[in-house]
């Protein structure tokens, strides 16, 4: 794999991203599915023209400020008559998905111990 500047790895990961939103803009559907494709596609999995160990030694810090970003634009695209539609998955998540979180970790910490 032939090593690229950051620079170079920055400008592929600002245009995949906006890329990204205005695609998810014009199918109407959240640009997360679509940020999610680039990031696979342009990756070093696949493509390597986005090389995150460029960026090695501050690497979670760029994840806590990109994970912020992504939830913010996801927030403000969300409708208030949106939240109807999703207060039954979003109860269900909250009672559900804990007891089944806790029950795994409680497994697993038996397992541990």
């Amino acid at each position: 794999m032939v090593p690229i500047q950051p620079l170079s790895t920055l400008v592929f990961t600002v245009t995949g991203g906006v890329l990204a939103l205005i695609l998810g803009a014009k199918a109407k559907i959240p640009s997360i599915l679509f940020l999610l494709i680039f990031g696979i596609l342009l990756g070093p999995e696949f493509a390597g023209l986005v090389q995150p160990d460029i960026f090695r030694s501050n690497f979670p810090y760029y994840i806590s400020l990109m994970v912020a970003l992504i939830l913010f634009e996801g927030g403000s695209q969300l409708k208030f008559s949106q939240f109807r539609e999703i207060s039954k998955t979003l109860r269900n998540l909250l009672s559900i998905g804990v007891f089944v979180t806790l029950v795994g970790v409680s497994l697993d910490r038996k397992s541990v111990v």
